[in-house]
């Protein structure tokens, strides 16, 4: 099941106030918060609102612990520097993307990396780019405990659509890969991103919401499996199967 937000800015909120929520009740609960950051353009906007009243001063940063998802091998102050972009619109944060090809983090369609399953982090040569990237493998991902894709704008209409249908080959639509064993997986969207979207998969969000419903417990329909199929909570492998 996807949340859909009425535009790239309500999305932008609910993906920093999930963080915000997370990083407290983690804090709370383990005296740590350890998170896993995405680049690219999509959550820059919640990067900059984390590093805003009211949501700054509400998170415990002291015990706040980043990663990042995948990097570019160029230096920090380069543009296509994930790092530097994260440093220059808040502190540092986590979140997933889908690209328009269905890669998340650099698990591109047809990589190596789709295939390793023995190390956390490996290296993926990007030939159109002539770059490489250092990305986490779906093995580290899926041992997250709470593993959220936020996707905005019609260029991923059609793709998020193929995705959360399900089916398919994750080798050619890698997001597929992700399924936490034991964690949630949460998928946040603007409406032009969900317009593909058959309306069993999806819901509208209501104003205000950030990663769960308002007046609701952490456990509520955000946190169904990928494909959302079974109509009910799940999450990662059982999710899919159950469907």
């Amino acid at each position: 099941m996807v949340a859909v937000y009425d535009d790239s800015e309500a999305l932008s909120r609910a993906a920093a106030e999930l963080f915000a929520q997370e990083a407290r009740r983690a804090v709370e609960a383990r005296g740590r918060f350890t998170v896993l950051l995405s680049g690219g353009e999509t959550p820059r906007r919640s990067y900059e609102l984390l590093a805003q009243e009211p949501l700054a001063s509400s998170i415990p940063w002291r015990a706040v612990q980043i990663f990042w998802g995948d990097e570019r091998w160029v230096p920090q102050d380069d543009p296509r520097s994930n790092l530097g972009m994260a440093r220059r619109a808040f502190l540092d944060l986590v979140l997933l993307g889908l690209g328009e090809d269905g890669h998340t983090a650099s698990l591109f369609p047809g990589s190596a990396a789709l295939d390793e399953w023995y190390r956390w982090v490996c290296e993926v040569y990007v030939a159109e780019q002539d770059l490489y990237r250092i990305t986490t493998t779906a093995l580290l991902i899926n041992q997250t405990a709470l593993v959220a894709f936020v996707v905005a704008g019609s260029r991923k209409a059609a793709i998020l659509s193929r995705v959360l249908e399900g089916g398919g080959d994750p080798k050619e639509l890698p997001a597929q890969l992700i399924e936490p064993a034991q964690g949630r997986l949460l998928w946040l969207a603007d409406r032009e991103a969900s317009r593909l979207v058959p309306e069993r998969l999806r819901r509208s969000a209501p104003a205000g919401e950030a990663g769960t419903p308002a007046g609701k417990s952490p456990a509520s329909p955000l946190e169904e499996g990928r494909d959302g199929r079974q109509g009910a909570a799940g999450s990662g492998r059982e999710g899919r199967q159950n469907g």
